[in-house]
């Protein structure tokens, strides 16, 4: 697995429940023993991401092996139990085409082992998808803001939108985003669970711009001097992928 495809296993496709519009009474509790970072394939061979964060937030990225920009986002909220996790509240990105599904998720997890289910419903024709993922203990990392701090650039990438991107990060925990008629600035820190920053972006006014005026938050991870960033508003929609290195 090359160094692009290792970072993108150990942090992609997550967003924070709060302020993410992760999706509302999918959780009755903390899911604790199932979260984490799990990669492994899809029955259409296919690299497969997900994480779990405690509070119950799913997200995960699967994508064809060596297209890693021709990626679908999953974004929502599982409950997880002895061992069994569900869920009918998870929205299917995908970000080539411009278009957006609904998803459900059945499956069975091993804590810190593995993770295997089947996605149904995330392509065009509704066709399902199985999964199997074994767990990644980069989960288990303490991340600090000296990790991620510096300047960056590579790209972002939309709902069938790709634009050249430099990001800076400072050592007091703030964020400057610049992607052409695109800027933001806002806050990033480290989350208390798991290998992973929170994020806050606050778009300038411009016509030109998808994200025009949006508050978006997210995560972001850092490994081998590259940083992946994944955010969206509120409502659920435009989201952002941005990979770049120092």
């Amino acid at each position: 697995m090359n160094k692009y495809n290792k970072l993108l296993a150990a942090t992609v496709l997550v967003f924070t429940q709060y302020g993410c519009g992760g999706g509302g009474g999918d959780v009755s509790s903390p899911v604790t023993d199932a979260q984490g970072i799990y990669k492994g394939t899809t029955s259409k061979n296919q690299e497969i991401f997900a994480l779990i964060l405690d509070d119950g937030s799913f997200y995960a990225l699967y994508a064809n092996e060596g297209s890693p920009w021709r990626e679908k986002l999953l974004i929502g909220t599982v409950k997880a139990s002895g061992g069994t996790l569900s869920s009918s509240d998870v929205i299917d990105y995908d970000l080539t085409n411009a278009e957006t599904h609904k998803t459900t998720i059945s499956a069975t997890y091993a804590p810190k082992g593995w993770l295997s289910g089947t996605l149904t419903g995330p392509d065009v024709d509704g066709e399902s998808i199985t999964f199997k993922t074994t767990y990644d203990e980069d989960y288990e990392k303490t991340p600090t803001l000296a990790a991620i701090t510096g300047t960056y650039r590579g790209t972002t990438k939309g709902l069938n939108t790709s634009n050249s991107t430099g990001v800076s990060i400072t050592t007091d925990g703030y964020i400057a985003l610049d992607s052409g008629a695109c800027k933001a600035k806002g806050t990033i820190a480290p989350r208390t669970s798991g290998n992973a920053y929170s994020l806050t972006l606050n778009f300038d006014e411009s016509p030109s711009c998808t994200y025009s005026g949006q508050t978006q938050s997210g995560i972001a991870e850092v490994g081998d001097n590259a940083v992946i960033m994944v955010a969206r508003a509120a409502d659920t929609s435009h989201p952002l992928l941005f990979w770049g290195i120092k």
